[in-house]
């Protein structure tokens, strides 16, 4: 026993084997713990991007067919969005509601198998809509640390062995190495990625752990790549995204390119592109998005930077470029975007709207920037589309019609709104047999609000249904006390393309008229070209199913709007309405007056009847009575009159005056 305790080398043995003995648990448990760690970071890493990105599709467009692909695939296995009041709104098929679901903050928390998260779902203002709960199952991933742990046990027996064998001749340069590796190890578990694994060793176990320590760094900073990269770009388009573009903005303005600091930023916005969407498909809408992300990027500099923020809607950021240079880009992306596009054998027109925001006068930071860009692109669009530069009276502008949107649901519960009634008269009897109901607003505080200030931003809002839905209740009302009085004639309302879109409507009207014991043709329906064209399908639908129920179906505006005869021809309509600006000025423009003639022929032909908008004097109403238009609507008969005012009127008058005068009116009176 003596000589074995004197021998250097046994010495070495037999302590470096006691040493092994203490310490390799912990060693061993040291490296797995680091390796299972690295595996576990991978995953929470990898799955809380997941639901980031599915939070933010949802976010963008309410659309969940890719938590469907999610689920098919595999990747979750359960999904669930609710509302802030915790109701339901989607869950994922063949799934159980979780009455109970507790979010997982590190790997394995619950013992479930199941890695849970809740992610909120935000709006572009970044206010809480919804959230989303997600679960993905941590099963693979514990089947690779379970196989880490058997490699590493394997290597370790290995070690073990070469340890005793070779003791004294490679106990230095051994454990060296183990060191090594371990160290980078760790920077694996930390996220350190860049430094390459490498050992200098003639030990094929140590190089083969080295290897596969390797392989799974460069796997992981693919996988890191990979997620960072779908982070910050758009999957459809591969441009950057809104994330990316926050970046970039943030660095040009914390390190300026020159010394006048001036960069712009264009927000461009598709025109007509849901309707593409709807009626092609959106196959053929993704392809749009494709081509116009193409040539955006055909057309800017190279230092430029484009982006997908969502939808339909592009941004693009021009570094160095003051308010010159962003105009004369955008003048070109504008033009380029206007020229047809050749989808799947279609050939589609889309324009689009831009606003342009410099810095730094429009703003000092990504959101001012952004939100002023959004605030001169809906000014373009509300202008027939195009460019406009932000200022600040646009920015008073979008600050009105906010406060007249947050007014406006309001003023329906308050039943702010009344109507006014115009007459339309029988150009060739002068009978009196109907009128048009328009809505008026009286405000509490600001007094009478201009339809021209608050119908557009109803009908964008959404809030148009409920005032349509207001001025049906009251005018079929109206309608069933006149007739008890005597007065029985028809009047029409005025229907917005979401009118369209409600599939009750045509129920609840005739559930009123049976109500008031009228008949459905006391009651016309006016539609406008414009509302026609946004979904022409859904709105023929409507129509017919409106024209059914016996209610007449006129067509308002005629000549201002973009559809055409064959469409015309479908329609289930029974009147047309001439707009005002050819009526108006018919007995001076020669141009005028043979549209008028043309349009009055078409639809006598097509065995519609026709009402002239706007006629002003007796000139005028001798010219379409030449022409045998069958009805006029405007000052010259009378202006729109509140009800006792219009009752009066149409007892006292029954034909057109000769000696009447227009008196000055007010926005009252406009339609």
């Amino acid at each position: 026993m003596k000589p074995l305790m004197s021998s250097l080398t046994s010495r070495m043995l037999i302590g470096i084997l006691l040493l092994q003995f203490i310490l390799f648990p912990v060693l061993f448990g040291g490296l797995l713990y680091i390796v299972k760690k690295g595996y576990e970071t991978q995953f929470i890493d990898h799955v809380r991007s997941d639901a980031y990105i599915l939070a933010s599709t949802i976010s963008s467009s309410p659309d969940y067919s890719i938590i469907e692909d999610a689920f098919l695939s595999g990747r979750i296995t359960y999904a669930e969005v609710i509302d802030s009041s915790n109701n339901q709104i989607y869950s994922s098929a063949g799934q159980s509601v979780k009455n109970v679901f507790k979010e997982d903050f590190y790997f394995g928390g619950h013992n479930d198998n199941q890695y849970n998260l809740i992610i909120l779902i935000t709006d572009d203002n970044g206010k809480e809509t919804a959230k989303l709960r997600v679960s993905y199952d941590e099963s693979s991933t514990r089947d690779q640390i379970d196989e880490a742990f058997q490699r590493g046990l394997l290597f370790a027996l290995i070690y073990i062995l070469v340890s005793v064998l070779f003791t004294v001749m490679l106990g230095r340069r051994l454990t060296k190495p183990i060191e090594h590796l371990r160290d980078l190890s760790r920077e694996i578990a930390h996220g350190q990625f860049h430094q390459e694994i490498t050992v200098t060793t003639k030990i094929g176990e140590l190089s083969s752990l080295a290897r596969t320590l390797e392989f799974m760094r460069t796997e992981l900073m693919a996988q890191t790549k990979t997620m960072k990269h779908q982070a910050l770009h758009d999957a459809l388009t591969g441009l950057p995204n809104r994330s990316l573009l926050h970046e970039r903005i943030d660095q040009a303005l914390f390190y300026p390119v020159n010394a006048k600091n001036k960069l712009a930023l264009v927000l461009i916005d598709l025109d007509q592109f849901k309707e593409i969407n709807d009626s092609f498909g959106h196959l053929t809408g993704d392809n749009v998005l494709m081509e116009v992300s193409g040539r955006l990027r055909s057309i800017v500099r190279q230092q430029d930077i484009v982006t997908r923020l969502g939808g339909d809607e592009f941004a693009v950021l021009l570094p160095t470029a003051d308010e010159e240079a962003a105009v004369r880009i955008s003048r070109k992306m504008f033009n380029a975007l206007l020229e047809p596009m050749v989808i799947d054998k279609y050939s589609l027109r889309i324009g689009a709207s831009l606003g342009i925001v410099i810095y730094p006068e429009h703003g000092d930071s990504f959101e001012s920037l952004l939100g002023n860009a959004d605030v001169a692109m809906y000014a373009a669009k509300h202008s027939g589309g195009g460019i406009k530069v932000f200022n600040r009276e646009l920015s008073q502008d979008a600050f009105k019609n906010l406060t007249i949107a947050s007014d406006l649901r309001e003023a329906i519960e308050q039943n702010q709104f009344f109507t006014v009634f115009q007459p339309k008269q029988d150009i060739k009897t002068g009978q009196v047999n109907s009128a048009e109901a328009l809505v008026r607003w009286n405000h509490p505080e600001k007094g009478l609000i201009s339809p021209a200030d608050f119908i557009p931003i109803a009908e964008k809002t959404g809030i148009i249904s409920g005032i349509t839905k207001r001025v049906v209740e009251d005018v079929i009302h109206k309608l069933g006390v006149w007739r008890e009085k005597g007065f029985n004639f028809s009047v029409s309302i005025n229907l917005s393309a979401l009118d369209l879109e409600n599939k009750e409507l045509s129920e609840y009207i005739v559930e009123l008229l049976d109500k008031n014991n009228l008949p459905p043709e006391y009651i016309e329906l006016e539609i406008t070209e414009s509302a026609i064209i946004t979904d022409p399908l859904k709105a023929l639908e409507s129509l017919d199913k409106l024209h059914k129920t016996g209610i007449k179906i006129a067509l308002d505006d005629f000549g201002t709007g973009y559809s055409s005869l064959v469409q015309l021809r479908r329609l289930p309509i029974s009147i047309i309405k001439i707009d005002r600006s050819f009526v108006f000025s018919m007995t001076k423009s020669d141009s005028d007056r043979a549209i008028v003639r043309a349009t009055i022929s078409m639809a006598h032909d097509l065995g519609l009847k026709v009402v002239a908008e706007g006629p002003e004097d007796k000139e005028t109403i001798d010219a379409l009575k030449l022409l045998e238009c069958d009805m006029a609507q405007g000052y010259y008969i009378s202006r729109p009159l509140e009800e006792d005012k219009f009752i009066e009127w149409m007892e006292n008058n029954h034909k057109i005056l000769s000696d009447v005068k227009l008196e000055k009116t007010g926005w009252l009176y406009t339609k």
